[in-house]
């Protein structure tokens, strides 16, 4: 859902969240596993505050503050950073991961068991769909 459901996630309890029907079915979920170990550099906690930066700022609807972020990475001295590690907008307790294409080569990395994420064939996104109030329009 951090990849489907970027904007209008504040609403009124018990309402539903609205996302173009083409943004999920255009879009794909995969696992994938890496042959070394990933470098991340950690989006959340105390890394923010030694960046000036704070939660409240990175999760809202707007990317511009995270891309930046991740533009400033990805371009410094220490190539061997291999992505982002931040905490989950939907789910506090957890963390996503967004990676560099350069970790493909550099790590390893494989992709497997990819599948659409299309509502109206995957039980899987019908589940998750439903657990966070979306309805695709």
């Amino acid at each position: 859902m951090e990849t489907v459901v970027r904007q209008n996630m504040i609403r009124p309890a018990g309402t539903v969240i609205q996302v173009a029907r083409v943004k999920v079915t255009d879009s794909w979920a995969c696992e994938i596993s890496s042959r070394d170990a990933l470098v991340l550099a950690q989006s959340a906690d105390e890394p923010l505050i030694d960046l000036g930066d704070s939660a409240s700022n990175i999760m809202g609807d707007s990317y511009l503050r995270t891309q930046l972020w991740s533009t400033l990475l990805h371009a410094h001295a220490n190539p061997h950073v291999d992505g982002l590690r931040y905490r989950s907008r939907f789910r506090s307790g957890q963390f996503c991961i967004a990676l560099f294409e350069r970790a493909i080569a550099l790590r390893g990395l494989t992709v497997a068991n990819r599948r659409s994420i299309d509502p109206a064939t995957s039980s899987e996104a019908q589940s998750i769909m439903r657990r966070y109030n979306v309805v695709p329009i």
